[in-house]
C-alpha cells in the first residue's frame, strides 16, 4: 500500500488565514514525510511537488470567467482586472470590474466609473437588472403597538394567498427602548420577496430600525447610534450620518465628508482630507494610485 499523508484541517486553516496557499502547506508536509521515512522514492516525489509549487507561485493571474466572447481576469499580485473581448476591445488595469446582467460595471485605471456592454461598448449610465423568477415567497411586514411594546409582524402572502395562516410575530420592542420602530424603507409597513437579495444589495430586508431621543440604531445593535439615516436607497444600503460624517450601515462607519448613494456596486466618497474614494457593497475602499 502506498504512503498517504494529510494536511490537518486546523493547520491548513491556520496557514490559509495567514495568506499561505494550500499547495504550500502540502509541500511542507511532503518534506516532513520524506525526513521521517528517509526514502529516495519519496525524495523524487518531493522534487516533483516542489516543481509544481514553483509553477503555481509564478501564476499571478486568475481567469474569473470567460463566456460569450468576453474574458475577465484578475491579477493576484495587485488586485487589478482586465476585461477583454474577442472583437479586440480591451479594458486593462481596472480597479474594479463586476457583472450586473448585460453590462459590467468598471472603475478604470484613470479612476473613472462606467459600464461596458457584452460587445465592449461604453456607457456612463445604464438600467441593467438581473431577471429573476417571481414564483418565490412574498412577505408583508408591519409594526403594531400592543400592551406596552411594538410588535413586528410578518405574513407570507404568495403561497398563502388565501391567508389561511396567520401572520408571525418576529420581534417585540418595549416602548421604553424606542420612540418608534421602522423598517428599512423608513416606514411601519414593508413588503418584499425572497428575491430581495439578488443583485447589488447589502442589507437585510428584515432589519429593524429603532428611533429614540432623535437617534437611530438597529434592533441587533442598539448601542451603535447615528444622528440620521437616509432611507431613500434602502434597496441597496442605508446611508448613515454621525457628527457630520457619512457611512453605510453594516458596510462602513461614518467617516466621509461626502458620500453618494450606491450606483449598482459602487459609491463615490470624499474623505475629510479631500481624497476621493470609491466603495463597493462589500465595504472595500478603492484609492487612486499613481503609477
Amino acid at each position: 500500500m502506498g504512503n498517504t499523508f494529510y494536511v490537518p484541517k486546523a493547520l491548513s486553516s491556520f496557514l490559509e488565514l495567514r495568506g499561505v496557499n494550500h499547495p504550500v502547506a502540502y509541500g511542507f508536509f511532503v518534506f516532513y514525510h520524506l525526513i521521517r521515512n528517509n526514502s529516495m522514492k519519496n525524495f523524487i516525489v518531493f522534487l516533483f511537488c516542489l516543481f509544481a509549487l514553483q509553477s503555481a507561485a509564478q501564476n499571478k493571474d486568475s481567469v474569473l470567467y470567460s463566456f460569450q466572447g468576453l474574458t475577465l481576469v484578475k491579477h493576484l499580485d495587485n488586485e487589478r482586472y482586465d476585461l477583454t473581448f474577442e472583437n479586440g476591445k480591451e479594458f486593462k488595469d481596472l480597479y474594479f470590474a463586476k457583472s450586473i446582467s448585460q453590462y459590467h460595471q468598471v472603475l478604470d485605471k484613470d479612476f473613472k466609473m462606467y459600464f461596458v456592454s457584452r460587445s465592449g461598448e461604453v456607457k456612463d449610465s445604464v438600467e441593467d437588472y438581473m431577471g429573476v423568477c417571481g414564483t418565490v415567497p412574498h412577505f408583508e411586514m408591519r409594526i403594531n403597538k400592543k400592551n406596552g411594546h411594538f410588535e413586528v409582524m410578518e405574513d407570507e402572502t404568495f403561497y398563502d394567498s388565501g391567508n389561511k395562516e396567520a401572520a408571525v410575530l418576529r420581534f417585540e420592542v418595549p416602548f421604553e427602548d424606542a420612540d418608534s420602530v421602522l423598517f428599512i424603507n423608513g416606514k411601519s409597513e414593508f413588503n418584499f420577496t425572497a428575491n430581495f437579495g439578488v443583485g447589488p444589495t447589502a442589507i437585510n430586508p428584515r432589519m429593524i430600525i429603532l428611533c429614540k431621543n432623535g437617534k437611530y440604531s438597529s434592533l441587533e445593535n442598539p448601542k451603535l447610534q447615528f444622528d440620521a439615516i437616509d432611507f431613500e436607497s434602502y434597496g441597496t444600503a442605508l446611508r448613515t450620518e454621525k457628527d457630520g460624517h457619512y457611512g453605510f450601515y453594516g458596510i462602513l462607519d461614518p467617516m466621509f465628508s461626502e458620500l453618494s448613494k450606491f450606483n449598482y456596486y459602487l459609491a463615490q466618497a470624499t474623505l475629510p482630507s479631500g481624497e476621493e474614494v470609491f466603495i463597493d457593497t462589500e465595504g472595500k475602499r478603492y484609492f487612486r494610485t499613481i503609477r
